[in-house]
């Protein structure tokens, strides 16, 4: 399957700061440390849908180590132009085959599915690094 990237580090993994600092790690603490201080509106968002956070929760603590490093991609032919309004400035796009039994994130990173899978065709995908390894014929198209 081909896929494409707007970056300019190409296919390199890159760290998630943003991710594991705003979304990750204030879950897993509040769920499996419960010393950390969350912000009292944090604590009534998760208080309020208790199951659904404790579940993704769950799934985060499952997957920890795959949300540390990796990319994020669109299958091609497939980008959503919403989902790159958080670029600043022109980057560079990138264009790569990788197989079909990839696994790979949603947006939300809360569900993990195969690369073929309809779902990944909507808002792109995030690649751990760990899949990475299997990307081949990487060329800069722009």
């Amino acid at each position: 399957m081909k896929i494409i990237r707007f970056s300019d580090s190409g296919f390199s993994p890159q760290y998630q700061d943003y991710h594991l600092r705003s979304l990750i790690w204030p879950l897993l603490n509040y769920f499996y440390n419960r010393d950390f201080p969350l912000y009292s509106k944090a604590r009534a968002i998760f208080s309020s849908n208790h199951q659904y956070f404790k579940r993704l929760a769950q799934f985060i603590y499952e997957n920890e180590e795959d949300f540390e490093y990796g990319i994020w991609a669109f299958i091609d032919g497939h980008v959503n132009n919403a989902s790159l309004n958080h670029l600043n400035k022109r980057v560079s796009v990138w264009k790569a085959e990788i197989p079909d039994h990839i696994y790979v994130y949603d947006v939300n990173l809360n569900e993990k599915y195969l690369i073929t899978d309809k779902r990944a065709q909507f808002f792109g995908f995030f690649i751990p690094s760990k899949e990475l390894k299997f990307v081949s014929d990487v060329k800069k198209i722009g």
